[in-house]
């Protein structure tokens, strides 16, 4: 119960430090709004949706401390998944924008921003599926050991991880898509940092660099 507690405090924290920010983030981003960057525009959208995204997972600690209906605490975990699974792609979908120099070498990357936006969306829904699959499997393990445990009959326990299904469909995809955006992000700002450097463009090499 004590772990329970800490942990809707500290997300609860992790909330409000990212409304905060979102909020002086916000104000900025009006201010400035004429001169917003297509970049700091998908930040700006960023810092908005984790905002929410820490608000879901605070409510799901919550929801776990108070004792409420598994169902619904089910149904946030299910949500929760999804949400860590967007906030992964799309983390992967700004660096590989911010490595390709978007907003600061190019003021646009015409198509390959459409093929960098095809990749993350497979990326989500391989990540997807990967936590919400198993999330499902191991609820129907619960309550199948739940029933043989009433009628005492033993217990069942399948390693869902390591099952090959579990792997071909939904693990290996998965690590193929980090590995093109991992691959894709490595090639891009070594390009872009020699190109800065072709163009003795030297702070933003530096900046690029670190």
């Amino acid at each position: 119960a004590d772990l329970s507690i800490l942990r809707r405090q500290f997300y609860r924290g992790i909330f409000l430090a990212y409304l905060a920010f979102a909020a002086f983030w916000g104000a900025l981003s009006y201010t400035y709004r004429r001169e917003l960057l297509p970049l700091q525009r998908y930040i700006t959208a960023t810092v908005a949706f984790l905002v929410v995204e820490q608000l879901f997972v605070w409510q799901y600690y919550r929801l776990l401390n108070n004792g409420s209906h598994p169902g619904v605490a089910g149904v946030y975990l299910f949500v929760v998944s999804a949400l860590t699974a967007l906030r992964n792609s799309v983390s992967l979908y700004l660096l590989c924008l911010a490595s390709m120099g978007l907003s600061v070498v190019r003021p646009t990357l015409g198509s390959v921003t459409g093929r960098v936006r095809l990749l993350a969306m497979f990326h989500f829904v391989f990540g997807s599926c990967e936590s919400q699959t198993g999330l499902c499997l191991t609820y129907v393990m619960r309550l199948l050991t739940l029933c043989l445990h009433r009628y005492s009959l033993g217990s069942v326990t399948i390693p869902i991880e390591s099952s090959a299904f579990f792997v071909l469909f939904f693990v290996l995809p998965l690590s193929c898509s980090l590995t093109a955006f991992m691959t894709w992000i490595m090639y891009s700002l070594h390009s872009t940092i020699t190109d800065l450097g072709a163009r003795r463009q030297k702070y933003k090499r530096t900046s690029a660099s670190h």
